[in-house]
């Protein structure tokens, strides 16, 4: 009888579990640590994105292969980098695919309680968080031909153009993979409005929404694009 009410007792009590409402304290609220975080962020200038969740959508990464990678030894053979086959973003197709992304990207509405940008409505990305090569690449090279419409080469004119572009635009050099003088992939950057280290319970939920946009784009994507997906440090 006992047992069996403590284990009837184990099972509600187990029932209830949730995950944390707050970000965990490793430390006494009066030890010299408790407050390093808020100190650092709240005392010294920095970009005001800092706090916020980073995120990467590639296009053209097909996986990673990881067969020669022992767990025992995780520094050593962490993988070699697949890229997807024929893929192309010097057509005309792909290349409005991937403006358009940058456009729509900063309009997705979000109600969710870590979307916090401070717009009406709420947008799953910060105003200004998305870094888009391709739209100052199209700005670029309208400037050098001195087009007075906006315009990008396409074919192999758009991959000579767009290494000079990259020589020249330290900011986007890892958004744009050369490899061995052949583009592999693209990459555009974005900036959540999820602010970084809240509990599972907030962040689940916005990482559900941006799976589901990039579930999305991969569905609608030119095939010449590859593989589309996006990844964060801070999805654990």
């Amino acid at each position: 009888i006992a047992f069996t009410s403590y284990y009837v007792s184990s099972v509600v009590w187990a029932s209830r579990l949730e995950t944390p409402r707050k970000q965990e304290e490793w430390f006494n609220s009066d030890h010299m640590f408790a407050g390093q975080f808020d100190y650092q962020k709240d005392t010294f200038l920095s970009a005001s994105d800092d706090a916020y969740v980073k995120v990467r959508i590639s296009f053209g990464i097909q996986g990673i292969d990881r067969s020669d990678y022992v767990i025992w030894k995780p520094d050593e053979n962490r993988g070699i980098a697949l890229f997807s086959d024929n893929f192309d973003v010097s057509t005309t197709v792909a290349q409005d695919f991937l403006l358009q992304t940058c456009a729509d990207l900063r309009n997705v509405q979000c109600d969710l309680l870590g979307c916090a940008s401070g717009t009406v409505p709420t947008t799953l990305v910060l105003p200004g968080g998305v870094s888009c090569w391709i739209e100052e690449f199209r700005t670029w090279y309208t400037a050098k031909v001195s087009s007075g419409t906006p315009v990008l080469p396409t074919g192999s004119a758009f991959i000579t153009e767009l290494k000079e572009f990259r020589s020249q635009s330290p900011d986007y050099v890892s958004q744009i993979g050369f490899i061995g003088g052949e583009l592999k992939f693209v990459v555009i950057d974005v900036t959540l409005s999820l602010q970084q280290f809240l509990p599972n319970y907030v962040t689940k939920p916005v990482f559900e929404k941006m799976q589901a946009y990039t579930d999305n784009l991969a569905a609608n994507a030119p095939a010449s694009l590859g593989r589309v997906q996006q990844t964060s440090r801070f999805w654990t």
